[in-house]
């Protein structure tokens, strides 16, 4: 059972928690820019409104998923109390978030202009 948590838990876990923490924590930004964005007032408030909404629910959505993923596989499945299930994990999430973190300010800059300049019609 430990080669399972080894070679297919661990390295999908290390990638898809750390899409989790990630899309967590941009969302929470991008409710915030959307917060600013709405009290600025240069795009519809409808929009900066309709775009803190989803913000939340989408911090919100990936939040639970991270904590249930890790309820999951540590109460449930026993996953995780093993060195080489951890260092597998370890290295794929650092991987993965290496791959992923150039692309976050990116999408902060999106998410400003959305909030922030105002559109051409």
């Amino acid at each position: 059972m430990l080669w399972i948590g080894t070679l297919v838990i661990a390295p999908l876990w290390g990638m898809l928690s750390t899409q989790l923490l990630l899309q967590t924590w941009l969302s929470f930004i991008n409710g915030i820019i959307n917060i600013i964005g709405f009290f600025a007032g240069r795009v519809d408030r409808k929009s900066t409104a309709l775009g803190f909404g989803v913000c939340i629910g989408s911090c919100a959505l990936f939040n639970g998923l991270f904590y249930a993923g890790f309820w999951l596989l540590s109460d449930i499945l026993h996953f995780g109390y093993s060195a080489s299930e951890n260092t597998v994990y370890w290295i794929l999430a650092v991987l993965s978030g290496l791959y992923m973190l150039p692309q976050i300010p990116g999408r902060i800059r999106q998410s400003w202009r959305n909030s922030m300049v105002k559109p051409i019609i």
